[in-house]
């Protein structure tokens, strides 16, 4: 590579992670949903898990009968189809009826075959101990955390146990740092982790107190993490009775989980003091084990945290006054300092006369496109809200096509670099599609050598801005004929016989297009080999039948010396 073009690389990196002009904003399509009047339907997805772009996984709930409840469901065509994965009936005989108190709020991917699920039940213990009716009494309030786990892609699920956690403790969100370690967070003060892929949870000393409310949870790697929490109001109301915890969790729940609830209760409680507050930002580099609090924010809930990289980062939030129903942070310092962006989302929202946000994710790898998803109401009904930058944050825009599609949003999850989902009411499921980004091909710098000898070829650095696997061709474009020991590796080697200046071309494709670069190399004449200890014997070869007998013989072989 010449010295100019390293330059170039350098300018296009920076324009790369600094601009739009690289990835053009791609489109959204919905792929799913069992209709109905959106916003209005007893069927939800509330959260997404993962897998990879055709194993998807979604906890919610779907009403099936008088009797019958599905909470959770997987695809395994990238969301064109769902299977119900958890559900529950009952008979409406004895204590059986239970079950329908039970659900499921939160899920979560390690790979393709293994997602979790999170939500409440009705204690068993309690069931087990009391005949009807003395369990619709006693139990129907008593709520305990409970896991659910598939390692096998759904075919079968169980239960996770979960080591610490209390009556009234409920997940919110999960995080997974690989296929065997990850985290959950929730009320109040929940922080739980597991060590073995989801089968087991064991609760964490959470940096909070009992008032502490973790809204989201991230983590980078086993030590490097993040929660955000915030209540619906600065005082907790709740007594000490099974029914008034109960009433105070489900409040907590709709409110954070349920943009629609959220939406209606402020414009319907314009003086009461029961909206967002007390947001914190809590950070932790020991994985877990001690945290801090960098910042706080009296007059908000915050709802996501979004770390693009370990430096830059976004909390989204819902404010305590104010018409304007969201407040968004930015970090450039990995959390030390957050500045207030809120102004840079369009206010004025085409035909939506209310609105309320739910999820916010930015795109993995390279992290300049963001979406904020959530729900808007107009004289028609409700339907989805989306903003989305292009430029990691410093503008957005309103997403006016997204609309169209009916459905308000609950969740925002990337796939990969090219790919986002959301979900949502009536089971609706989004798909955005990014636009193909080219590969950048690197061959490496010019370098140097000698006839005779392998000279590497190094196209290592070459890289895709949409993270697709490449595939890599070398080819020889100009100078003396050179052997090229694997024309399609990344690193490879070549060997020419005649000095010379030969240059090679790489190129690497993405799956859809190419990207190219060459490299020169200088190759001068190698030693005398008569000098080395690789001739083949020190006698003058001569008066060898196989001897050609060229004057540029050298002493005692035919491997191009000089002959003198």
């Amino acid at each position: 590579m010449k010295p100019k073009r390293i330059l170039l690389w350098m300018t296009a990196i920076l324009l790369l992670a600094a601009s739009p002009l690289f990835a053009e904003y791609g489109d959204w399509e919905k792929i799913y949903s069992i209709g109905g009047t959106p916003g209005f339907s007893n069927a939800a997805f509330m959260s997404l898990g993962i897998g990879d772009p055709d194993n998807l996984y979604t906890a919610g709930i779907q009403q099936t009968g008088g009797m019958s409840i599905t909470y959770a469901w997987d695809s395994h065509d990238g969301g064109y189809t769902w299977s119900p994965l958890i559900e529950t009936s009952a008979s409406g005989e004895g204590c059986d009826i239970m079950s329908l108190f039970s659900f499921v709020i939160t899920a979560g991917a390690t790979n393709a075959d293994s997602a979790v699920f999170a939500g409440i039940q009705v204690s068993p213990e309690c069931i087990e101990e009391n005949e009807f009716p003395a369990c619709m009494f006693k139990c129907m309030f008593l709520l305990e955390p409970v896991v659910h786990i598939t390692t096998d892609g759904g075919e079968t699920t169980q239960q996770a146990t979960i080591t610490g956690a209390g009556m009234y403790n409920m997940i919110m969100a999960f995080t997974f740092v690989d296929e065997t370690i990850g985290y959950g967070a929730g009320v109040p003060n929940l922080l739980v982790r597991t060590q073995d892929g989801g089968l087991s949870w064991t609760k964490l000393a959470a940096p909070g107190n009992i008032a502490t409310y973790y809204n989201d949870v991230q983590f980078f790697d086993a030590n490097t993490g993040y929660l955000v929490s915030g209540v619906p109001e600065e005082e907790k109301k709740s007594g000490d009775s099974p029914r008034e915890k109960y009433e105070e969790l489900m409040f907590a729940l709709k409110w954070m989980k349920d943009p629609i609830f959220r939406m209606n209760w402020r414009e319907q409680h314009p003086d009461q003091d029961d909206k967002g507050q007390l947001g914190k930002f809590w950070r932790t580099t020991d994985g877990g084990g001690t945290w801090e609090n960098p910042f706080s924010y009296a007059n908000a809930s915050f709802l996501n945290i979004e770390m693009v990289d370990e430096e830059t980062g976004f909390i989204l939030g819902e404010p305590h006054t104010g018409t304007y129903p969201v407040i968004l942070f930015k970090t450039t310092d990995g959390g030390d300092t957050w500045t207030d962006i809120s102004a840079r989302l369009p206010q004025d929202l085409p035909n939506v006369l209310k609105w309320a946000v739910s999820s916010l994710a930015f795109q993995p790898i390279f992290g300049e496109t963001g979406f904020i998803g959530g729900v808007g109401q107009s004289f028609s009904g409700y339907q989805p809200i989306l903003f989305y930058t292009a430029d990691l944050g410093e503008s957005w825009q309103f997403d006016e096509t997204v609309t169209d599609l009916a459905n308000p949003i609950m969740q925002l999850k990337w796939a990969n670099p090219k790919t986002a989902f959301t979900v949502g009411f009536e089971l609706s499921v989004f798909k955005y599609t990014q636009e193909n980004v080219p590969p950048m091909a690197d061959a490496g710098e010019d370098g140097v050598g000698e006839t005779g000898q392998e000279i590497t070829l190094d196209g290592s650095a070459s890289f895709d801005y949409d993270d697709d696997p490449l595939t890599y061709h070398w080819t020889q474009i100009d100078g003396p004929n050179a052997t090229i020991a694997d024309p399609t590796a990344a690193v490879t080697t070549f060997v020419v016989s005649d000095p010379g200046s030969p240059i090679f071309q790489l190129t690497v494709n993405d799956g859809q297009e190419d990207g190219s670069d060459s490299v020169t190399y200088t190759v001068t004449q190698g030693a005398d080999d008569d000098d080395t200890g690789a001739d083949d014997d020190n006698a003058d070869d001569d008066a060898s039948p196989t001897d050609d007998d060229n004057a540029d013989d050298d002493d005692d072989d035919d491997n191009g010396g000089c002959g003198c």
